[in-house]
């Protein structure tokens, strides 16, 4: 089997493809110039339903509460939300946000794709909530519609760079929020050509080939990925 030619395809979040995956893939590229490269953005629950059906040889994604037995997840990065608010909000004015200071005001976001079920279970156990403004799982819409005064947004840290959003206030919320976990995800027992493990390696370095045939699926348990 040629181990440097050949076509490999990746399934990733919007953000993940765009932070943890592009910069791998650019790297990559320069190795293996007879690799064709195929990024799909999907949603986590599709991710792990093309690994599944081997319609993609790996993904990078949170995962969803159902994962089959047939996909094996692999810790790759933690994701940490922040709050983010046009300038001048009265939240800025805050020592310490809370929850019940949030829910004051329309956020925008898609809950659904964006926050994941760490963030909706937090107002849940409070009994609490969320006002809902403009739903969109773009983090460039989201960002575009805070800064437009619609409201604010629950976002990963990842995607805030202090130069570019600089008509943003940022706000730390880690302490409201768990930090969720990003995932490399396989499909259990498929045979991948070397390359793509080298892009599993650039993308998570603690994963290489040997790495991964030696280790057991990092699989949570549902009480385990409740809390992404």
């Amino acid at each position: 089997v040629n181990q440097k030619s050949g076509r490999l395809c990746i399934g990733a979040t919007h953000l993940l493809a765009r932070y943890a995956v592009l910069g791998a893939v650019k790297s990559f590229a320069t190795t293996y110039p007879d690799v064709d490269v195929e990024i799909t953005q999907l949603n986590p629950p599709s991710i792990v339903e093309y690994v599944a059906k081997g319609l993609v040889q790996f993904g990078v994604s949170t995962l969803p509460r159902e994962v089959p037995k047939e996909v094996q997840a692999f810790a790759a990065c933690k994701i940490e939300r922040w709050v983010i608010t046009p300038l001048g909000h009265p939240l800025t004015k805050l020592k310490k946000l809370h929850l019940n200071d949030l829910v004051k005001y329309p956020i925008v976001g898609d809950r659904d794709f964006a926050w994941g079920p760490g963030v909706q279970e937090q107002f849940r156990r409070k009994g609490i909530e969320p006002k809902a403004a403009l739903k969109s799982s773009s983090s460039d819409l989201v960002k575009g519609a805070v800064t437009a005064g619609l409201g604010i947004a629950i976002v990963q840290r990842v995607d805030l760079d202090r130069k570019v959003d600089d008509g943003l206030a940022m706000m730390d919320a880690r302490h409201l929020f768990p930090t969720s976990q990003a995932y490399i995800v396989l499909r259990r027992g498929e045979y991948l050509r070397r390359f793509a493990y080298d892009c599993i390696a650039r993308i998570a370095p603690r994963w290489t080939e040997k790495a991964i045939r030696n280790s057991a699926a990092e699989r949570p348990t549902t009480t385990g990925w409740a809390a992404l």
